[in-house]
């Protein structure tokens, strides 16, 4: 039996879960820190609407 770290398909879908998950992180980093951002747009209903915005992005996948 072959070694299933050399299996082309396998190696290929590790690379793309991979990629998946990087962009991932980068779109929560995002919109975490629109939601850090000390800025007046960002009180009472426009910060849950950036909670929905990330949960969407989370389960979109």
């Amino acid at each position: 039996m072959t070694n299933p770290g050399n299996n082309p398909i396998e190696r290929e879908k590790r690379e793309a879960e991979a990629e998946v998950q990087s962009e991932l992180r980068q779109r929560q980093s995002e919109v975490l820190s629109e939601m850090r951002a000390p800025d007046d747009r960002l009180l009472g209903s426009d910060r849950s609407g950036l909670v929905q915005r990330l949960v969407r992005m989370v389960t979109r996948r």
